[in-house]
């Protein structure tokens, strides 16, 4: 069955989970409807801008989108994030251009995998739920 679901290594996600996943989603921060919109709302713009950089990497160098790293773009998004936020005009082209040049060199291999079986990785807490008010259960 792993074999089987990974055949097609090189294609988009389409899954929520695997976006989720990949965009470290999987536990959101928030506590509130308004703020969880709100930061679901901002990964989905963050994963659109990193598939339209690899796109745009690919197309300028004569490759497919689809056969090179989603994750390693994200490192190099991430890595060059602070340095770009604060250049302007010229400069900020010129960090750009080298960008899409490393986000290009970031093939994806035709690699074999072992048949790992899903497990759950978070282990649940040795804690029981709160299921009352915070107030309830303090101890003087």
């Amino acid at each position: 069955m792993y074999q089987r679901r990974n055949r097609f290594v090189g294609e988009p996600e389409k899954t929520a989970g695997k976006i989720k996943t990949d965009m470290g989603m999987d536990m959101l921060r928030c506590k509130t409807a308004v703020m969880v919109k709100k930061e679901i709302a901002v990964n989905l713009l963050a994963y659109n801008l990193i598939r339209a950089n690899l796109a745009r990497a690919a197309c300028l160098n004569d490759k497919q989108p689809r056969y090179l790293s989603f994750m390693a773009a994200v490192q190099l998004v991430r890595n060059t994030a602070s340095v770009c936020i604060t250049a302007t005009g010229l400069v900020l082209n010129q960090l750009i251009s080298p960008l899409l040049v490393a986000i290009a060199q970031t093939e994806i291999g035709q690699r074999t995998r072992p048949n790992q079986p899903r497990v759950i990785k978070r282990r649940p807490k040795p804690y029981p739920l709160m299921t009352k008010p915070r107030g309830e259960y303090a101890t003087v």
